[in-house]
């Protein structure tokens, strides 16, 4: 009777470790799923109204410990400015912290999108949290496909060849994005800059999150994004690039 009741146990218990495991891809998965969702023409991953006034860009690195810190706040924004149409968020892996995870970090995220709709937000709440814990390694593949429900095999094979954080490097470096995190903004006509309010141009580090709401929450945001001329001639400067060609930049004119 005792041997019966035990093994009754342990099958209960088996049971109720595979069920918070599917509740939990379906919980990370249905994070956005009220949001729209899309990539920029260049592949950035977008989270908001396609007709928000603002577009808020944080160069991030799942790595970088002032980036894990700083998601809670980006967490934030999203819950207020994004979900309710006021804005819209674009994340940018720029991969420079960890010699090594911060470019596979950023890899896995590309390509959990591949797999699942909303499979980089996802990934993205995941890895943060991984980093957060030190518990990023050579087995995160797996962790991010157990916590998505997607293939772990596909995943891997994914990441040895996606590319998105080096244009994602390219559009910081042409910016002049020294570090993480950064966050920039968009104007009406989708150039980039940074933000300037008072007098203070906030071009380094988490713009803190009364900032995002002051630029998002003005009656013309656009007059509130700085858009220098040397922010201009390091766009058309980019490698590969001949003028006009970057975010629609026509020289003297734009």
């Amino acid at each position: 009777m005792r041997r019966w009741w035990v093994l009754m146990m342990v099958a209960v218990l088996g049971a109720l470790a595979v069920v918070p495991a599917a509740a939990q891809a379906e919980d990370v998965l249905g994070m956005f799923a009220d949001i729209p969702q899309a990539r920029t023409e260049d592949g950035a991953f977008v989270l908001g109204d396609p007709d928000a006034p603002v577009t808020v860009v944080v160069f991030g690195d799942f790595m970088c410990p002032h980036c894990q810190r700083y998601e809670a706040q980006v967490q934030t924004f999203i819950d207020d400015y994004v979900r309710t149409g006021k804005a819209r968020l674009e994340y940018r892996l720029y991969a420079i912290v960890h010699p090594t995870y911060s470019t596979y970090t950023a890899q896995l995220a590309e390509c959990a999108d591949a797999q699942a709709i909303g499979g980089f937000w996802g990934a993205y709440k995941v890895l943060y949290a991984l980093a957060e814990d030190s518990a990023v390694g050579p087995d995160s593949a797996e962790v991010v496909a157990e916590r998505l429900g997607i293939s772990a095999e596909k995943l891997d094979t994914c990441a040895e060849t996606a590319t998105q954080y080096e244009t994602d490097r390219l559009v910081g470096q042409a910016l002049g994005v020294s570090g993480t995190p950064s966050v920039a903004f968009r104007t009406s006509e989708g150039a980039l800059g940074w933000a300037s309010v008072g007098t203070e141009v906030f071009n380094r580090g988490g713009v803190p999150l009364e900032v995002l709401a002051e630029v998002v929450e003005a009656e013309s945001p656009d007059e509130l994004i700085l858009v220098t001329r040397s922010v201009l001639s390091n766009l058309l400067a980019t490698e590969g690039c001949v003028a006009p060609c970057w975010e629609g930049i026509v020289p003297d004119e734009t």
